[in-house]
């Protein structure tokens, strides 16, 4: 089957990460003795989800640019704990689903936000890495801002690297801003609900497809 699957990582195919880095996150902007409501702390991070670090920082942050940096700091240590990913887990049915999709002839690839030494430590953790022909980190990989999420920067990259076609190619994530991500690359965009989105945030921003997990993504395309 000739079809080029784009997976997000965190709350796409492994599960609690989220929850971890939103926790540095908070720690992170509390450490500078900046007081936040919660839920407005959240909906800034989640805004700008995806998009590196320090810019995400700065969304929270805006009333406080000059904290920005000791921020940062406070959060790289935070994600670096020797315990940080206890509890991160596969999402429930994940390896089965890769393995029936690179067994039916799939490319797999990965484009994150994330460190790629944290990707590279769970796939290892997970034995999940060699299903995976390109991984992309927009964090370490990526220098420009401007080309990280929405932009389809790192999407493009793999599609045309790995030698396909737009219509063959898909994006599956958890947020709204992989969803925004795909849309702007011209390829399919699948959404999961193990992250960041709820069914009605799938609703609005109206991916091609809606699963509960990627658990249920060979049902989808390989039936």
């Amino acid at each position: 089957m000739n079809k080029l699957l784009i997976f997000d990582f965190d709350g796409t195919i492994v599960t609690g990460s989220n929850d971890k880095y939103m926790a540095c996150f908070a720690e992170a902007i509390k450490s500078t003795g900046v007081k936040q409501d919660f839920d407005i702390q959240y909906r800034k991070l989640l805004e700008s989800w995806g998009k590196g670090q320090k810019e995400m920082l700065e969304n929270a942050m805006s009333d406080n640019l000059d904290k920005v940096d000791p921020a940062l700091e406070y959060f790289e240590n935070c994600t670096l704990a020797s315990n940080f990913f206890t509890g991160v887990t596969l999402v429930n049915g994940a390896k089965e689903a890769l393995e029936e999709l690179k067994g039916a002839g799939c490319t797999l690839a990965i484009a994150s936000g994330s460190r790629r030494s944290a990707i590279n430590q769970l796939l290892s953790e997970f034995k999940i890495a060699h299903f995976f022909s390109k991984i992309i980190s927009s964090e370490d990989d990526i220098q420009d801002p401007a080309q990280r999420k929405p932009n389809p920067y790192m999407l493009e990259v793999i599609r045309t690297e790995l030698g396909f076609n737009k219509p063959d190619t898909y994006y599956i994530g958890d947020a709204t801003s992989d969803i925004e991500t795909a849309k702007n690359a011209g390829i399919n965009s699948i959404a999961v609900l193990t992250g960041h989105m709820n069914k009605n945030d799938a609703r609005v921003i109206s991916p091609d497809i809606v699963l509960s997990s990627i658990a249920e993504i060979t049902n989808v395309l390989l039936s």
